[in-house]
């Protein structure tokens, strides 16, 4: 009677084992913060593609002279695509809206920096649901019961905006924005328009953002580099350029 297996028997019971671990783990289901922060990832690359095949400047620079279109134009950085992350607010809280803001009519000329009827809001490619957390009420009527859950973190998967780091003059009081160029460069910072003239525009992103995505006690991290790059960070640092 065998009283042990054979070395080559040992190799092929090892080599079965890791198979099986390897495909149970492909089939472990994602967390609903891992779910979150992979959804917010897409968006944010999303949004750099809508500012790379959409350039705002010439989309404004190309409108008929009126007074709506010349501050446009003017102003054309405020119109970029832009990722807000809105932190605070009772229906607002913990979600994030895409859209290219704009000043909506010739007696409105400040773009007002956040997503409202008459801007562009962006529709999620597969199933055209608006991608804002905003409140309904101020959307486009498109949007009315069209709001795309995932956006809402805390309401769809628990999850809150823990903070977002960055280390330059853009911060914001209870938000934070992201915008692209036609290149895909980030920027960051308010827009502050009095009539005719801007005392506050978007600047290009000269330093890594952080967003820390957190579950109970678990976190995900999410960077964008000046570079453009738009990454999940395993070990919670951003360092890549």
């Amino acid at each position: 009677m065998r009283k042990a297996f054979s070395m080559l028997e040992m190799v092929f019971i090892l080599v079965m084992l890791g198979v099986m671990a390897a495909v149970s783990v492909m089939y472990i289901p994602q967390t609903k913060l891992q779910q979150a922060a992979d959804y917010m990832i897409q968006n944010i690359k999303y949004a750099k593609s809508l500012a790379q095949t959409d350039d705002r400047y010439f989309a404004m620079k190309d409108s008929s002279l009126n007074s709506y279109s010349n501050t446009q134009a003017r102003f054309w950085q405020a119109g970029m695509w832009q990722v807000q992350f809105h932190l605070t607010g009772s229906t607002t809280a913990n979600s994030y809206s895409i859209y290219a803001d704009t000043a909506r009519n010739a007696a409105t000329t400040n773009f007002d920096g956040r997503p409202m009827s008459g801007d562009l809001i962006a529709k999620d490619p597969q199933n055209k649901t608006c991608l804002s957390g905003y409140s309904a009420n101020n959307l486009p009527s498109e949007c009315n019961n069209n709001i795309a859950k995932e956006v809402r973190l805390q309401e769809t998967y628990d999850v809150i905006i823990d903070r977002i780091d960055i280390q330059q003059a853009c911060n914001e009081t209870n938000t934070a924005r992201i915008y692209f160029d036609s290149t895909g460069l980030p920027y960051c910072g308010k827009v502050t328009i009095n009539g005719n003239t801007a005392t506050s525009m978007p600047q290009r992103l000269n330093t890594n953002v952080k967003i820390v995505l957190k579950r109970h006690n678990q976190t995900a991290t999410i960077c964008i580099s000046p570079g453009g790059l738009i990454y999940g960070s395993s070990n919670g640092q951003c360092d890549k350029k």
